[in-house]
């Protein structure tokens, strides 16, 4: 099936160069599988977005979830929450017992380099709003 778009990566070196590590695509077994498409859910990129415009982006209310806005951030290297600050380029989200899982799974898959970033507290980052 390939490599997963998600949990392939970056991975540093001893001498600092970096190297990519490919994962391959668990398919069906994988949460990110859209069983009703055979796909993967974040190669549908499409229809993430178009769902994410629809049903999350014109509501300025607490109905769009804090930690989807913040993978938006990453994955587009813009500031979507207004704080100034990009998540995984700027800062990320301290492991502890308050991290959404969505964020948890993200940061461990080794997507990008905590190296120098600002760690904050889920209630921080609140907070900061």
């Amino acid at each position: 099936m390939g490599f997963c778009p998600l949990l392939s990566g970056l991975v540093p070196g001893l001498t600092g160069t970096a190297s990519l590590e490919l994962v391959d695509c668990q398919g069906p077994a994988c949460e990110w599988w859209n069983s009703e498409k055979g796909c993967c859910s974040i190669v549908d990129i499409d229809a993430y977005q178009k769902h994410f415009d629809v049903a999350h982006w014109d509501k300025n209310d607490a109905s769009v979830p804090r930690a989807t806005i913040l993978l938006n951030e990453f994955m587009g290297n813009q500031d979507l929450d207004g704080n100034g600050l990009v998540y995984g380029y700027d800062f990320y989200i301290a492991e502890d017992d308050n991290i959404p899982k969505m964020l948890l799974k993200t940061q461990q898959t080794k997507m990008f380099d905590k190296t120098g970033l600002t760690e904050m507290t889920w209630e921080e980052y609140l907070s900061s709003l």
